[in-house]
């Protein structure tokens, strides 16, 4: 299994140092190289697309374990839970990214430019009306 992110990586102050933080980067990194092999990849290369997207993954657990831990965010006049408040936005960063994730963000650049020559999708033709 590649290592797509480790704690390094994670640079949210709220969450940096939580013991939550550990299996929420093992379920990240096991989520990625599960990705790479939906696209038929079995050892992918960590581009910055993968590990922005491994980051928020890991984030957004990290979140969800923590919900209910700990109401320190004042929004008009209401308390909020400031990991529920966290989770919501990663948890969008992740469906963000996960979006626009294609084959090419689990490869080397070198292999990304001889994959793109071999590839039907890369292939153009000249259309001109008669």
């Amino acid at each position: 299994m590649v290592e797509f992110i480790t704690a390094e990586d994670i640079n949210d102050a709220v969450l940096t140092g939580r013991a939550e933080l550990g299996p929420a980067i093992e379920q990240a990194n096991e989520y990625m190289n599960r990705k790479a092999s939906s696209f038929g990849i079995s050892t992918p290369y960590v581009t910055n697309a993968g590990k922005a997207l491994g980051v928020a993954v890991a984030c957004a657990e990290t979140c969800l374990a923590l919900v209910g831990t700990d109401p320190t965010v004042t929004v008009g006049g209401r308390e909020e839970d400031v990991f529920e408040r966290k989770y919501n936005l990663y948890k969008q960063k992740v469906l963000d990214l996960a979006s626009d994730l294609t084959k090419a963000d689990f490869m080397a650049p070198e292999d990304t430019d001889e994959e793109e020559e071999d590839s039907a999708w890369t292939k153009s033709i000249s259309l001109h009306r008669a």
